[in-house]
């Protein structure tokens, strides 16, 4: 039996205010679904150098012992680098400010900021190589100024210094199972206070981040 034309389009036009919004559904889920951002790029760390008194820079290899500001204040900046230009070794501490240099893919951001990986804070920890007192710094930026009078009359001597990033500014930092890390041992001396004079201030340059440091790229 064929259906009457007319009955058709009656049908059909009951069936059209089903049909768009459950089309409107189907084209508003697929645009609201966001695509997963893509994996963070490659990163190494290192440490660059130290500012241990007043306008001093001490990189590693250069002579010991390092001399400690009367403030007791140890700076140290941290190199995040990108491991495939430079392969061979980590760069030279004054690379960043030259125009080709390449920067790791590390975001910083204060604890609980960051909404992807290879993000958050830089730590460092300074301690006798005997063991014993600690000294602890922590900033969202690339210097950290660690006050060393925890260490007390351990500051002068030997020390062990442990720079890392920090995941969100809670858990060490590891890519592709290599930690975001580096260490060194250096030997250490304090200024002589006693006389006033022209005793230095250690620290960051130019009053970068220090303990609580303000949030970097």
């Amino acid at each position: 039996m064929k259906r009457s034309p007319r009955r058709s389009a009656r049908s059909l036009a009951a069936l059209l205010p089903c049909a768009v919004p459950l089309a409107l559904a189907l084209s508003c889920s697929s645009s609201d679904e966001e695509e997963p951002p893509p994996p963070p790029g490659p990163v190494a760390f290192a440490i660059g150098e130290l500012f241990p008194r007043g306008a001093d820079q001490w990189r590693p290899g250069d002579p010991e012992p390092v001399v400690i500001g009367c403030d007791g204040n140890l700076g140290l900046t941290g190199l995040r680098y990108d491991p495939i230009v430079y392969r061979d070794a980590p760069p030279p501490p004054d690379e960043p400010n030259q125009p080709r240099y390449v920067r790791g893919d590390w975001l910083f951001r204060p604890p609980g900021a960051c909404s992807r990986k290879q993000c958050g804070t830089l730590r460092v920890t300074v301690e006798p190589v005997t063991g014993g007192a600690i000294a602890t710094g922590e900033a969202s930026a690339e210097t950290v100024v660690v006050n060393l009078a925890p260490l007390a009359d351990a500051l002068e001597g030997r020390l062990h210094i442990v720079a890392e990033l920090m995941e969100n500014g809670t858990v060490p930092a590891v890519r592709i199972g290599q930690p975001l890390a580096d260490e060194l041992e250096i030997e250490v001396t304090r200024e002589d206070c006693s006389t006033g004079g022209d005793a230095g201030a250690g620290g960051a340059p130019g009053g970068a981040a220090g303990e609580a440091g303000g949030g970097g790229v």
